[in-house]
C-alpha cells in the first residue's frame, strides 16, 4: 500500500494487520475502505460481492479475477509488484544437494494436476527458476522494498 501511495501520489492512512484475514474482516465491515491482498484470499469475497476489485497487481489477469483490470491497464505503467514464494535452503547446503530440491520441486510442480491445482486454489502462477535466478529475484524484491521501508520510516512495533 505504501508502494501504491508513493507511485500515485496518494495518502491513505496505514493499518497495521497481523493477517490478511483480519484486514479482509475489517474491510468486509466497512472499517477499511481499501486493502491489498492475495488473490487466494480475496477472489472468493469479490465472487460473493462483499468485496470490489479494483485492480489486479500481476502481470495478466487471474482466471479467477477475469473481469478485474490489471494496473497497467488501469493506466498504473510500470507498476508490477511481484509478491513471490520460495524454497529455500540454510547457508551453507552443499550446490548438489540445492540442484537436487531444486530439480525434484521443478519436476513436482510441473504435473498437470499439481500446477492446475496451485493455480486454481491459490491463484499462484507458477515460476519455476533456478538458485540463480531465485537469487536475483529477492535482491530486486530486497532492493524495491528497501526503499519503501526506508523512505516511509517504517519501524516494527
Amino acid at each position: 500500500m505504501m508502494l501504491l501511495q508513493s507511485r500515485t501520489g496518494t495518502r491513505m492512512p496505514h493499518v497495521a494487520y497481523r493477517g490478511g484475514g483480519l484486514a479482509v474482516n475489517d474491510t468486509v465491515a466497512g472499517h477499511v475502505d481499501v486493502m491489498i491482498g492475495s488473490a487466494a484470499l480475496l477472489a472468493p469475497h469479490v465472487a460473493g460481492g462483499s468485496l470490489r476489485a479494483i485492480a489486479q497487481f500481476g502481470p495478466a489477469r487471474l482466471p479467477a479475477l477475469a473481469q478485474v483490470q490489471t494496473a497497467a491497464e488501469a493506466g498504473f505503467l510500470g507498476w508490477r509488484p511481484r509478491p513471490g514464494g520460495a524454497s529455500l535452503a540454510p547457508a551453507g547446503t552443499p550446490a548438489p544437494l540445492v540442484a537436487r530440491m531444486n530439480a525434484a520441486l521443478r519436476d513436482s510442480l510441473s504435473e498437470e494436476r499439481i500446477r492446475r491445482q496451485m493455480e486454481e486454489t491459490q491463484q499462484a502462477r507458477l515460476v519455476l527458476s533456478d538458485p540463480p535466478a531465485l537469487q536475483a529475484f529477492l535482491e530486486r524484491q530486497v532492493a524495491t522494498w528497501g526503499a519503501v521501508v526506508r523512505e516511509n520510516a517504517i519501524r516494527p512495533d
